[in-house]
């Protein structure tokens, strides 16, 4: 599946991500998230809440509310990374 995905983003010529953010139970498991980065072929960074998916909601009320320009920024200033596994 993840050969197809690479595959669709050369062709549309869209960049693939080196790396993405996981959150949830599954980044409490090391070995699971290890696994899981050489599968993929990307790093994965597991970030200091590991049930971090609430911060999305919280960064997309501070948008609202004005308190940042963007996703992003709001992203940069309240979601803090911890561990990340490498694919290599």
């Amino acid at each position: 599946a993840v050969q197809t995905l690479k595959g669709l983003s050369q062709k549309y010529k869209i960049d693939f991500p080196n790396q993405s953010i996981v959150t949830g139970g599954q980044a409490k498991d090391r070995q699971l998230m290890q696994d899981k980065a050489r599968a993929l072929g990307i790093k994965l960074v597991a970030c200091q809440c590991s049930d971090a998916e609430l911060l999305g909601d919280a960064c997309a009320a501070f948008v609202a509310l004005g308190q940042y320009a963007g996703l992003q920024e709001a992203a940069e200033k309240i979601v803090r990374e911890e561990t990340t596994y490498d694919y290599l």
